[in-house]
């Protein structure tokens, strides 16, 4: 995974919750995406989606999508 704006598929969402992981395209490392980090409004994201996101790390080291859409 690489800095900047990334690109991957929604595996796992849990509508409810509102969270779900991404699957990068240059990684097998799922991403964590809490539906906070979605930019656009509109429908709720679906498994299937095309994501583009930014990564952060957090304090403890875990990564997460960030201004994706």
């Amino acid at each position: 995974m690489k800095p900047g704006l990334n690109k991957g598929q929604l595996v796992k969402w849990n509508d409810d919750r509102g969270f779900g992981f991404i699957k990068p395209s240059e990684s097998s490392r799922e991403v964590f995406l809490h539906i906070s980090a979605i930019k656009t409004t509109g429908r709720r994201p679906k498994v299937g989606d095309t994501i583009f996101y930014e990564l952060v790390t957090e304090a403890d080291g875990k990564i997460r999508a960030s201004g994706a859409s």
